[in-house]
């Protein structure tokens, strides 16, 4: 079950440290909550690629959601890491507890 639905934009190839597409059933990275790293997974649909440049809406969860849902708002920034900056981000929907909080 995710935690958040969010709006994720990829950097574009030369502002990414992805060379290529991602692709497979999920995207697992870290995100830049408010300059602290939270683990999180976000859904992909299995085996399309999801392109450099491109924005798209994702499910996400979080490997501490008690930590993270808390931090988080409808319209809250994210920024999304892996070995540096590869997209940006922001929450559209809250799944988890904080819903309504």
């Amino acid at each position: 079950m995710s935690d958040i639905t969010a709006e994720v934009t990829l950097l574009p190839r030369g502002r990414n440290v992805r060379s290529g597409p991602i692709v497979g059933r999920s995207l697992g990275c870290s995100v830049v909550i408010d300059g602290a790293l939270y683990g999180a997974r976000f859904e992909l649909k299995p085996g399309k690629a999801l392109e450099l440049g491109s924005t798209v809406v994702l499910e996400g969860s979080f490997d501490d959601p008690d930590a993270v849902l808390k931090l988080l708002e409808v319209g809250k920034a994210l920024t999304l890491w892996d070995r540096g900056a590869i997209g940006h981000g922001k929450v559209l929907k809250i799944h988890g507890p904080a819903n309504g909080g």
